[in-house]
């Protein structure tokens, strides 16, 4: 039996092939039971889920399912008879020890505790929508680049989706034929229910230059509405038209020169000039009744 020691605040859950990998992001088991709980768990058994201990949560309904059973809600781990309250795709849910075999739609995945190894059965798609750079970092899915990064994507060709997610196509790897998998179905797994209405920003790009802007998420849809400009050549309007931080720089001049025109008087040659939201504004010498003076003062 293994010597007993003080349980860390957060337990991080691995597969075996994950216990070697530093800083592999992976399901979380919340603040443990006592050394006594783990430790007259004893030595692995049969090769069977342990009797007896709780009920599969797929013989019952959601709403059967008695609190701190197995499958229940929980927020600690103390708010489950088992003494395990383990993340899942939907929430924290009461889990329990196992072997090797776990009800249909949940593994048996081994966490460290504190030196001690310890198997618990964990929901299937727990790393669901998760950040990965490999697919040891997903249990049993792909590391898949979802929306703007690679994420977590849960294997569907035997099992459905959980709410929220479709099953769908994907290319992996080198693979010639596509793997089934449950993406998002906003497409971006930082944009669901729990940030539906959030804003962040984005961008609009092109060889002119690159605008900023916000989206929002759109649970149905992902990110949506970027109010980002796109970026056009400089006009003269008082807007900054190729969002390089000034408005009406060096703007393309109207082809064709300018008078300042006195109806009945004559018109004098000008200059353009850009007076922002106003426009072009042709600027010279303002016509006026000729006078003996020396100077052509109405211009002809």
């Amino acid at each position: 039996m293994s010597s007993r020691l003080p349980v860390p605040l957060f337990l991080v859950v691995s597969s075996l092939s994950l216990l070697a990998c530093k800083g592999s992001p992976g399901p979380v088991l919340m603040p443990g039971p006592d050394d006594a709980t783990l430790t007259e768990l004893g030595d692995p058994g049969p090769d069977t889920w342990p009797a007896g201990e709780v009920s599969d949560p797929d013989d019952v309904s959601p709403d059967a399912i008695q609190p701190r059973a197995f499958g229940a809600p929980c927020a600690q781990n103390s708010d489950c008879d088992s003494g395990f309250c383990v993340e899942s795709a939907d929430g924290f849910v009461c889990s329990s020890a196992c072997v090797l075999e776990c009800p249909d739609g949940w593994l048996c995945r081994t966490t460290m505790v504190g030196m001690d190894l310890m198997s618990v059965c964990m929901p299937r798609g727990a790393s669901l929508c998760h950040p990965c750079r490999i697919d040891s970092q997903c249990g049993d899915g792909f590391c898949l680049p979802i929306g703007e990064a690679d994420f977590c994507a849960m294997d569907c060709s035997t099992a459905p989706c959980p709410g929220g997610y479709t099953c769908q196509d994907a290319t992996h790897g080198d693979a010639l034929d596509p793997v089934k998998v449950c993406l998002p179905v906003s497409g971006a797994c930082d944009c669901g229910p729990s940030t539906a209405g959030v804003q962040r920003p984005c961008v609009r790009k092109n060889a002119i230059g690159q605008c900023l802007g916000f989206e929002t998420c759109d649970p149905a849809q992902g990110w949506v509405g970027c109010g980002a400009r796109v970026p056009a050549p400089e006009e003269c309007n008082g807007i900054d038209d190729d969002c390089n931080g000034v408005a009406d720089d060096n703007p393309q001049k109207p082809a064709v020169g300018c008078q300042v025109d006195v109806s009945g008087v004559g018109a004098c040659g000008g200059q353009w000039s850009c007076t922002g939201e106003g426009g072009w504004k042709c600027v010279g010498t303002i016509p006026h009744a000729e006078e003996c003076n020396g100077l052509d003062d109405d211009c002809d």
